[in-house]
């Protein structure tokens, strides 16, 4: 779904009732994924997954991803800020105190596989 310079709201050849997933950066409250799977569905096209890069946690995020899995979407997402924060706080990136403020009240999360 393009919001900028495009002639056409989604761009590619599609038919109504072909079956998508949706691609997003960052889940935090989900509205900008919801806006954007409207859209798509308007355009006839059926909406089955959403897959983020980020799973950012924290109370915005699990009420988020409640809104996705009662409008019937599976969400994935490619690593969460928790493995984030704790892969660079392994690594010596971020202090203890800095660790604290990305976290927050969200359990650690262990680095073994």
């Amino acid at each position: 779904v393009k919001a900028h310079g495009a002639r056409r709201l989604i761009e590619g050849d599609f038919e109504p009732g072909d079956q998508v997933v949706v691609v997003d950066d960052i889940l935090i409250t989900g509205g900008s994924v919801l806006d954007g799977i409207a859209k798509l569905e308007t355009s006839g096209l059926v909406v089955t997954d959403v897959v983020v890069f980020i799973d950012h946690g924290g109370d915005h995020d699990r009420q988020a991803k409640q809104r996705l899995a009662d409008a019937g979407y599976r969400l994935h997402a490619v690593i969460d800020i928790q493995r984030i924060t704790a892969v660079l706080h392994a690594a010596g990136r971020l202090s203890d105190a800095q660790a604290g403020q990305l976290i927050g009240h969200i359990p650690p999360v262990s680095l073994a596989p």
